[in-house]
Parts: C-alpha cells; sequence; structure tokens
C-alpha cells in the first residue's frame, strides 16, 4: 500500500482540501484508506481502513505533531502545502527542517491560493533561494475549491473544466507520478 501524507504545522494552508481531493481522485481507480487525524472534523471523508486498500491518505492536524518524523519516514509521498505569504514562513521554515532530513523526491510543496500579487512571488523567491530542488506546485487561488468542497465534491466532478478544476488534475497527475518514483 502506498502512503500520501498531508502536513503542514500550520493550519488553513489546505491540507484538507487536498487530502480530500486526493481521496476523491483514488477512489475513482483504487481502494482508498482514509486517515482524518485532525480533530477539527474539516474533511469531508471520514476515516476508512480497510485490509486490501491501495493507498492510505492521511490528513494531518495544523500543529508540529511529536509523531511528525516516523510519518514522514513511512509515506510514500509527502504533501506540504503552505499559503503564500509572510504569516506562513516560519511554520513552514520549522516543516522543511523536518523534510531536510529525507529525501527530496518524495516531497511535493504546494503553493497554495496562488495568486500573481507581489507578496505571493516574494515568498516563492524566498522558497525557492532557501530550499531548492523541491518539487513545486502552484494551486490557484479560487472560491471554486471550496464551494465543491461545501457541496461534498471534487472541483473535478463539480466544475471539470473550471481553471481550478484544471489544476486539481494536474496536481493528482503529479502526485500520481511522485506515488509510483
Amino acid at each position: 500500500m502506498k502512503h500520501i501524507l498531508f502536513a503542514n504545522q500550520k493550519g488553513g494552508v489546505g491540507k484538507t482540501l487536498l487530502s480530500d481531493s486526493a481521496a476523491f481522485y483514488f477512489e475513482k481507480k483504487l481502494k482508498v484508506d482514509f486517515y482524518d487525524m485532525d480533530q477539527q472534523g474539516g474533511a469531508i471523508h471520514k476515516t476508512k481502513r480497510s485490509e486490501d486498500a491501495d493507498v492510505a491518505i492521511i490528513d494531518t492536524p495544523g500543529a508540529l505533531q511529536k509523531h511528525m518524523r516516523q510519518w514522514i519516514s513511512e509515506a510514500d509521498v509527502v504533501v506540504i502545502p503552505t499559503n503564500c505569504n509572510r504569516y506562513d514562513m516560519e511554520p513552514l521554515k520549522r516543516m522543511m527542517e523536518i523534510a531536510s532530513e529525507f529525501d527530496k523526491e518524495k516531497f511535493i510543496i504546494v503553493f497554495n491560493r496562488w495568486n500573481r500579487c507581489l507578496g505571493t512571488a516574494e515568498f516563492i523567491n524566498w522558497f525557492s533561494i532557501r530550499y531548492p530542488g523541491y518539487k513545486t506546485f502552484f494551486m490557484p487561488n479560487s472560491v471554486a475549491l471550496t464551494d465543491a468542497a461545501a457541496q461534498g465534491l471534487s472541483i473535478l466532478d463539480w466544475k471539470p473544466k473550471h481553471k481550478a478544476a484544471l489544476a486539481m488534475a494536474d496536481f493528482m497527475e503529479l502526485l500520481e507520478n511522485t506515488m509510483g518514483e
């Protein structure tokens, strides 16, 4: 079984949205276990365990957990979502300190709510200089993502031709390719 971990010590960066999206995506072709470890309970998917799952998706809480290193070591892919602003720099630094102890190939850094403002460009530049060599993905800022979740649906099912759905499809392809490496 492959394990995909969505982690960042900061809350509100999109861990749950992306983990739910991954579950919707993989459920169409694989047997999926889902672990909602975030006590806020915001995930559409509920914790589900089976003996013959192909992939396990783990949504972690928005706090630095004492087991984070163990979870990362056991994961095949680690997705670290972040918002692109100054408030997210310090928490992301702490996550990247842990990430630096492992092979970069298992990580995808998602710049969530990406837009073309100066602050976003400066954040991405800061990250690229400080942490070169990581796979990155730019998820656009779109209300459609949360609107789809409000319907209990994936953006890929709700509005498949929307720019956010096209971006999510690209992200799922990157996730699947990283999982297969």
